[in-house]
């Protein structure tokens, strides 16, 4: 693909034409059907364009309402498998185009009648001829040029565009029209409209009314034909609806779910398994009417061979409790089945386990959709202690081998693709050695130990006593008779203490060369050597264990190109810097022209010092670097052949070690993952947040640009998406507006990977913001202040008013438990307002709950750093105690900070803490009364946290405070 871009000066009100052909004579036929033409006033958005035909390149016609500097963009898209590498050359020209019979505008002496035809003539290239007709809503209207035009639009009585007709046109009121027809090359045409014969509508003009229980017939009538029903719900109860097509239509259709207020619920997803029947099932978020949009799974594609069914179910009833308070009891050895009823459903299964003890649950499903779903496994504390993903499809069982670390209650959550049936069944496994401290397995340093992996998942501890400072080398290998290398699955090979916390980790051992692994004890102790069984890997092994004192045998990988162990893409390993001054070199086989990602992370337990900083390096065969990082980074290879990973500590300071995981793969484009379904409307002070399916970065801050329903460009804070992560967060400089519409648009160069490689096409989102209520209810709320003089009721909840301009316009008191708001130049009038917690004005945010949430969370910085609050530390705290955070839990925290013991200092007595708090909260001595009175409490066990938010929250801190904040404080709204 390649594209050029022209810059041209337009005046107002006068008409142009714009045409792109190839060269006259140029060697190679430029595929102009490849081409298109664009008109944009800022590069970025489109005002106007057209695409090329197999005999004739772009050209379009514009009017232009701003005089000034526009922008024509040409662009070649070859959507072959190979690269088009030939060069081609053009010719693209700009004109006035002189007044022709039919104008491009409502004003047409043009009229075409519905089932009739009309001829004309474009008289330039690139001309456009609009055409008057009346529709009537409900009816579907399709028209056709003859020679072909390359472009044509429907627009309303008022000039507006309504439908760019990639469909036939579906009104949804009756009354007069206009069709655009544009050609690219100049001669007569035949326009002709067409009765579409269309049993439903895709708009609201003539839709088909499904009710709960009951089902209805149609067809797709033509490619593009989209149908759409409405279904009145009810919230909380859970429907079923399940399409029936011809089978010789492929299971190529598909329909779409959207709410009362046209967000996007769900969509179904054909698969071969689910033949010409697809089911969705959904839980109601609201009451009211649902839209159910029946279409082609693919643009363009020719179904409707014959009718389809669309059923509707009543309620259904909930099969299995959603909580651990609900869950069903599960039988060791019996099966329970269960639907998913919808995305958000989930069904919960109690089981009772014995600690040490491997269990074997097994889930699958006969029929649904062939998406991810999940097998959640928690202690009766809630406690995450194993997931499953598995797929839905012909009786197909998924075995998660779980062995508990204590005896009691475990709870099995199972979610997934909504419809998807399924079986779950727990059973208890034969094991030889338990996977805890209660094990019998041994081992002796010097000896050798045999053991059993019984089953895929299994794992048996050893324990091994070992003595500070010696190297413990473990080897892994085959039992007599027995091939546990048969390269069908991995092994594990593992050195864990006696609450499992992993201090050596060798995971992917598929070979006998592979399966060793030293670990240097820190202490003298009893230690347990790990051995576990991965996928289809079973057999009896034997472990023996030796011992060295040499520090350099704790080298895992060579430091040099020479002894570089092989790295794979798509692979990781897991190393250890094991003393000072150790780099880990791995050698990794690249393709010129391909992108390859390498990340390097801190394993979770034994891990690399926190307090230095770590390299990950990349070398080609000469030994040059081209790329470092501290983390992940990114190369486009220039050349075929070998190249060199180092991982290394950047000080040779003595305890600058650790272990790491190193981890490459294949970089691609940036794709950015699509939005949430059901994602709620964006809170006035949010950031923005995209996700990306790899680690990107800002390439361009220019090609990214948010504008408002009116167009109005919204300034966006550069200095935010700095460092390369998976999740793009942009924060807009000022607040957004309530119940407003944003569009979002990302110029292809400027989100590129971290190789540099850019996005093949652009992004474009829309979001609206949460809306304003006209009166406060129990909920946050949102509502307007018009400086007019009205009084405004919060109501319970936190709620905010919102004020256009900046704060300094505004003079802001609090009186008698409500707040006055007035304009500083004493126009307009007073708003008074009560049961509102926050007030927020272009650019800045006030809290006025002095007595509430904010006031305590300003009181508490004050307090703990004898320091006022900096904004967006403390709109982080107000947000976490506006969702629940105590303050107490707040102060813990804060005690926890480097800057709390750099003000108090380290491993203060009780006797120190209560004199610092008076010191830096209160700024006095301590009495008498007051010191024993704090003294003991701590020494009855009352927690420091809770003893500094009781200084916070004294009336005398209180008392000190309020000239500072009586009238509300400013902070900036925190959002992830």
């Amino acid at each position: 693909m390649d594209s050029d871009m022209f810059k041209v000066e337009l005046k107002a009100g006068v008409t142009y034409v714009f045409a792109f052909a190839p060269s006259p004579g140029d060697f190679y036929y430029l595929p102009t059907n490849k081409t298109s033409l664009q008109l944009s006033s800022d590069g970025l958005h489109e005002l106007a364009s057209a695409v090329g035909t197999d005999h004739a390149g772009p050209a379009l016609e514009y009017t232009p309402t701003v005089s000034g500097t526009y922008y024509a963009l040409v662009d070649y898209q070859n959507a072959q498998l190979f690269p088009d590498t030939r060069t081609y050359t053009y010719q693209i020209s700009a004109a006035v185009k002189q007044p022709d019979a039919l104008p491009a505008n409502i004003h047409t002496p043009g009229v075409l009648f519905a089932g009739g035809s009309v001829s004309s003539q474009f008289e330039v290239v690139g001309d456009t001829d609009w055409f008057r007709f009346h529709a009537t809503a409900g009816h579907h209207y399709a028209f056709t040029a003859s020679p072909a035009a390359t472009s044509m639009k429907v627009y309303g009585a008022d000039g507006q565009l309504v439908d760019a007709l990639y469909a036939p046109f579906e009104p949804t009121a009756t009354g007069d029209y206009f069709v655009a027809v544009g050609g690219n090359v100049a001669g007569d045409y035949t326009l002709q409209s067409v009765l579409v014969e269309d049993d439903y509508s895709a708009n609201d003009s003539s839709v088909g009314h499904l009710t709960p229980g009951g089902q209805l017939q149609g067809r797709l009538n033509y490619t593009g034909d989209r149908d759409c029903f409405h279904l009145a719900v009810q919230a909380g109860q859970t429907y079923a609806l399940v399409l029936t097509g011809d089978p010789a239509d492929r299971n190529e259709m598909r329909f779409e779910l959207t709410d009362e207020r046209n967000y996007a619920v769900a969509n179904s997803i054909p698969t071969p398994e689910t033949s010409s029947t697809q089911v969705l099932t959904f839980t109601a978020a609201s009451s009211g009417i649902y839209s159910i949009t029946v279409g082609s799974l693919y643009p363009g594609t020719v179904v409707g061979t014959g009718a389809y069914t669309l059923k509707a179910s009543a309620p259904l009833r909930e099969d299995h409790g959603d909580s651990p308070a609900s869950a069903t009891a599960l039988t060791l050895d019996s099966a329970a089945h269960g639907v998913i009823n919808s995305v958000s459903d989930h069904d919960v299964f109690k089981l009772s386990m014995v600690a040490g003890e491997s269990y074997d649950v097994a889930i699958g499903s006969q029929f649904g959709y062939s998406g991810i779903n999940h097998l959640r496994v928690t202690d009766q504390y809630g406690i995450d202690t194993g997931k499953l993903d598995f797929l839905s499809g012909d009786l197909y069982n998924d075995h998660h081998a779980f062995t508990p670390a204590t005896t009691g209650d475990y709870y099995l959550d199972v979610s997934g693709e909504s419809g998807m049936d399924y079986q779950l069944k727990a059973s208890l496994l034969a094991d030889d050695y338990h996977a805890n401290a209660a094990t019998t397995g041994k081992l002796a340093a010097g000896g050798s130990a045999t053991g059993t992996l019984e089953h895929a998942g299994d794992h048996d501890w050893l324990a091994l006593d070992m003595k500070a400072g010696l190297t413990y080398h473990v080897t892994l290998r085959s039992a007599p008779g027995t091939d546990l290398f048969h390269g069908y699955g991995t092994l594990s090979l593992d050195v864990v203490d006696a609450q499992g916390a992993n201090l050596a980790h060798n995971g992917y051992i598929s070979t006998p060369a592979q399966a060793e692994l030293s670990y240097v004890a820190a202490r003298s102790g009893t230690y347990y050597v790990d051995v576990g069984a991965g996928f289809m890997t079973t057999g009896s092994y034997v472990v023996q264990v030796d011992t060295s004192d040499d520090s350099r045998a704790r080298d895992d990988y060579s430091n040099t190109p020479a002894g570089a162990s092989r790295l794979a893409i798509y692979t990781g390993i897991e190393g250890t810097l094991g003393y000072p001054g150790d780099i880990d070199q791995f050698k990794v086989t690249l393709q010129a022209g391909y992108s390859y990602q390498f990340d390097l992370q801190s394993k979770a337990y034994d891990g690399l010092n926190p307090h230095y900083h770590y390299t990950v390096a990349l070398y080609d065969g000469a030994g040059v670097r081209l790329q470092a990082s501290s983390d992940s980074l990114g190369y486009r290879a220039a050349a075929d052949g070998d190249y060199y990973v180092a991982v290394s500590a950047d000080t040779a300071a003595e305890d600058a070690t650790g272990g790491y995981t190193l981890k490459s793969a294949p970089l691609y484009s940036p794709w950015a993952v699509d939005p949430s379904p059901n994602a709620a409307p964006l809170g006035l002070s949010d950031v923005i947040t995209l996700d990306f399916e790899g680690k990107v970065k800002v390439a361009d801050f220019h090609g990214i640009q948010l504008t408002d329903a009116a167009g109005h460009a919204i300034a966006l804070d550069a200095s935010g998406p700095a460092a390369a992560s998976t999740h793009l967060a942009l924060r807009p400089l000022s607040h957004l507006a309530p119940g407003t519409t944003y569009t979002l648009d990302i110029a292809p160069s400027a989100i590129g990977n971290l190789a540099g490689t850019t996005m093949i096409t652009s992004l474009h989102r829309s979001f609206t913001t949460v809306g304003a209520v006209g009166a406060g209810t129990d909920g946050n709320d949102v509502l307007l202040g018009k400086a007019n003089g009205v009084a405004i009721h919060g109501g319970a909840g936190t709620d905010m008013t919102v004020f256009g301009g900046n704060a300094a316009n505004y003079h802001i008191a609090r009186t008698d438990g409500h707040a006055e708001v007035k304009l500083a130049d004493g126009s307009g009038g007073t708003d008074l307002l009560d049961g509102v917690e926050r007030l927020q004005f272009d650019d800045k945010t006030i809290a006025l709950d002095i007595d509430g949430v904010g006031g305590k969370a300003y009181r508490l910085y004050q307090a703990a750093f004898n320091r006022a609050p900096d904004e967006s530390g403390l709109g982080y705290w107000i947000s976490n105690m506006d969702k629940g955070l105590s303050l107490q839990q707040t102060a813990g925290y804060f005690i926890g900070s480097e800057e709390f013991a750099q003000r108090y200092g380290a491993n203060l007595s009780d006797a120190d803490f209560v004199t610092q708090l008076y010191n830096n909260v209160l700024h006095r001595a301590p009495d008498a009364g007051g010191y024993a009175y704090w003294m003991h409490d701590l020494q009855i066990g009352v927690a420091r946290a809770n003893v500094l938010a009781n200084f916070s929250e004294s009336a005398e801190n209180q008392a000190a405070l309020v000239h500072i904040i009586g009238n509300g404080f400013s902070y900036l709204p925190y959002s992830a």
